[in-house]
C-alpha cells in the first residue's frame, strides 16, 4: 500500500486527532496543524502529498490560505472540510449577492443570459456532465463580442497575468468547484476582475433535472471538492485511496 504524507488542518482538536488516527491506522504519515498560519509554515517546509483543510479557522480562514497552499504544494490534492453548504462557501469568496449556481443542464446562451445578472467579479457555477460546455460557452460569448479567456488547466488559470482585461473568464478545468475557487482567487489577486464561469465536472453521472441521478452533486466530494461535516470515515479514506492508488476495505465509523 502506498504511504502518503498528509497534513490535517483543523482547530477542533478532537476532530483533527480523530482524522489523524484514522489516516495513521491506514498506514499514512500525518502532521496536524491547529491554525492556518501553522499549516502554511508546514506546507512550505515539507512536500505533503495532500491536505485536509478546515474552512473555519481562527485568524486566517481555510479559504484565505487556499491559494498560498496551492502554490506551496503545486499539483497536490487539497480537500476542504466544512459544515457550510457549498453556496455559503462560495459566498465567502465572491460576496453574498454576486454568484449563481446552475445545477440543471444549461446551454451556452442561457449561461450568457445569467451572466448579465452578475456584477464585476461575479461567479457563475455550472455543473456539466458532458465535458463540452466550456468551449461552447467560449464560442458563444466570443460571437457576442465579449473579450474572454478560456482556461482548460489549473496551471493556465493560476498564471493570471494573461487574463487581465478579459470581460469573462471561463474556467473549464475538468475539476471540482474548489479548484475553480483557487483559480478565481489567483485572478483577483492579479488585479483582474472579470465575471467568471466555473464549470464543475460531474464524473460518470448525470446532472439532476436531465432524468438522471437523484443525489445532490453539490454535496459530492468529486464535484464540490469538500468533505461536508459530519462525514463518514469511508468518505475520508476513499479520497486518500484515490490519491494513493489503493482500494482498501472500508472501515466503520463517522467523523463528527
Amino acid at each position: 500500500m502506498s504511504s502518503l504524507d498528509i497534513l490535517v488542518v483543523d482547530d477542533e482538536r478532537d476532530l483533527a486527532s480523530g482524522v489523524a488516527d484514522m489516516l495513521e491506522a491506514d498506514g499514512h504519515r500525518v502532521v496536524v496543524a491547529y491554525s492556518a498560519q501553522r499549516a502554511l509554515d508546514l506546507a512550505r517546509a515539507r512536500a505533503f502529498d495532500m491536505v485536509f483543510l478546515d474552512v473555519k479557522l481562527p485568524g486566517l480562514t481555510g479559504v484565505e490560505i487556499l491559494l498560498p497552499l496551492r502554490r506551496a504544494l503545486p499539483g497536490k490534492k487539497i480537500v476542504l472540510m466544512t459544515g457550510y453548504r457549498i453556496d455559503n462557501l462560495i459566498a465567502t469568496v465572491v460576496g453574498d449577492d454576486n454568484f449563481i449556481i446552475l445545477s440543471t443542464p444549461e446551454t451556452a446562451d442561457r449561461v450568457s443570459e445569467r451572466l448579465h445578472g452578475l456584477g464585476p467579479g461575479g461567479m457563475l457555477v455550472v455543473l456539466d456532465s458532458s465535458g463540452l460546455l466550456g468551449p461552447r460557452i467560449a464560442d458563444y460569448l466570443g460571437e457576442q463580442g465579449k473579450t474572454l479567456c478560456l482556461a482548460r488547466t489549473e496551471a493556465e488559470a493560476l498564471e493570471a497575468g494573461p487574463l487581465s482585461g478579459s470581460d469573462v473568464l471561463v474556467l473549464d478545468l475538468g475539476r471540482t468547484i474548489v479548484h475553480g475557487l483557487v483559480a478565481y482567487l489567483a485572478v483577483r489577486e492579479s488585479g483582474s476582475n472579470p465575471k467568471t464561469v466555473v464549470i464543475a465536472r460531474i464524473p460518470g453521472a448525470r446532472v439532476p433535472g436531465d432524468g438522471g441521478a437523484t443525489v445532490n452533486p453539490l454535496r459530492s466530494v468529486s464535484v464540490a471538492g469538500c468533505l461536508f461535516k459530519p462525514f463518514d470515515a469511508v468518505e475520508l479514506l476513499e479520497i486518500v485511496w484515490g490519491v494513493a492508488g489503493d482500494s482498501a476495505p472500508p472501515p466503520v465509523g463517522e467523523v463528527k
